[in-house]
């Protein structure tokens, strides 16, 4: 084969490679660019398309060593340089994800997104000065940047706003959806929701039922799986919609919605049991959670939840941009409602930088 002849071949391939993947196929597409690579180990370019490929594919490991291959033969491709350095955030690889970052902004120090991300991985690096510095910058150019000044308010302290905003939380999950359940089960060793259950069952007996269920906040499953013995029927709710799109894979739902919290709760009445595992990390004032939460349980029905300790106050916003609560706030807020707790103990939820994270486990009851 001559020059010419390969060179047609190989952008034969790559072109039928891009047409595959603008239609989802990944396999055929990642058939096509490997025949590229075969023929043209040095394009970037397709390196990039593979590590895309591996990503949708959900072999993270496969994806960062094609896209460091993208950087080893072109060190400016932005592309491979931007998706590198998300899938190292998204896999809590926060000191290798900020390099990747610096070095997206020593090329282009105007692009807000990674001045937005390098200041996401520095505050599990404890580097807050120089994260708050880069919220700051971004604001200059986006005052109004919701995601920002709620990260600014946990770094700095000075305000606990009572929720997170829906434009810090739904991107967040759309961006972490793909490689969830790796993380959080295999470098955060989650644990909530089966904990959640055998606090239920320590209290009811009840190991199998066949109740309607509510998993509030229910991502990709995790919880729904854990809960799906007790649901004749089970409703699942979350703001991300890149989350609930694998959550449909697993086929563990009997139905979907993407809605927040307090919108959701009218989709499962009426409910014998809601779950809420790992989800009040983004709600400070559960006030008008507890309310809906109550107003869709049938008399008698059961609300079980996590949260993250606090010793102080009513709730907390803390550094690491999540909220943490006090048992007595939990204990008045039930009272107040009109539900009984039935069990309240702590335990260890996952894992964070190979550290334990304790957290509160509530077994609440509508009273009759």
């Amino acid at each position: 084969m001559n020059e010419c002849d390969t060179y047609n071949t190989i952008n034969k391939y790559f072109e039928k490679g891009l047409s595959l993947l603008e239609k989802s196929d990944w396999d055929g597409a990642l058939e096509q660019f490997k025949q590229v690579v075969n023929l043209y180990p040095y394009s970037a370019a397709t390196y990039n398309n593979l590590g895309a490929i591996y990503l949708k594919k959900g072999e993270n490991q496969e994806a960062i060593k094609a896209f460091s291959n993208a950087l080893r033969i072109d060190e400016n491709h932005l592309e491979a340089r931007h998706n590198l350095a998300a899938l190292l955030l998204g896999q809590a690889h926060y000191a290798q994800a900020s390099y990747h970052y610096e070095q997206l902004l020593a090329l282009t120090p105007e692009d807000i997104d990674a001045r937005y991300h390098l200041g996401v991985t520095l505050m599990p690096q404890g580097r807050r000065e120089e994260a708050i510095a880069c919220f700051e910058a971004v604001l200059v150019k986006h005052p109004d940047h919701a995601s920002v000044r709620y990260l600014l308010h946990a770094l700095k302290g000075d305000e606990v706003p009572p929720s997170a905003p829906i434009e810090h939380v739904r991107p967040l999950f759309d961006s972490y959806a793909s490689r969830f359940d790796e993380h959080v089960m295999q470098h955060l060793h989650y644990q909530a929701p089966e904990r959640l259950k055998q606090a239920l069952i320590d209290v009811t007996g009840i190991s199998q039922a066949s109740w309607r269920v509510l998993d509030l906040g229910c991502g990709t499953g995790l919880s729904g799986a854990v809960f799906r013995d007790f649901a004749a029927h089970l409703t699942g709710i979350d703001l991300s919609p890149k989350m609930l799109e694998v959550a449909r894979t697993k086929n563990i739902y009997d139905e979907l919605f993407e809605v927040d919290i307090l919108q959701g709760t009218v989709k499962g009445v009426p409910t014998e049991l809601i779950v809420a595992a790992d989800v009040f990390v983004y709600i400070g004032d559960l006030a008008e959670t507890f309310a809906a939460c109550h107003t869709a349980l049938l008399e008698g029905g059961y609300f079980v939840f996590s949260t993250e300790i606090s010793e102080t106050g009513n709730y907390v916003l803390t550094r690491n941009a999540r909220y943490a609560h006090a048992r007595s706030y939990i204990e008045r807020l039930a009272k107040e409602m009109g539900f009984e707790i039935l069990n309240v103990k702590k335990d260890i939820l996952r894992k964070q930088e190979e550290e334990s994270v304790e957290g509160w486990l509530f077994v609440l009851q509508k009273r009759t």
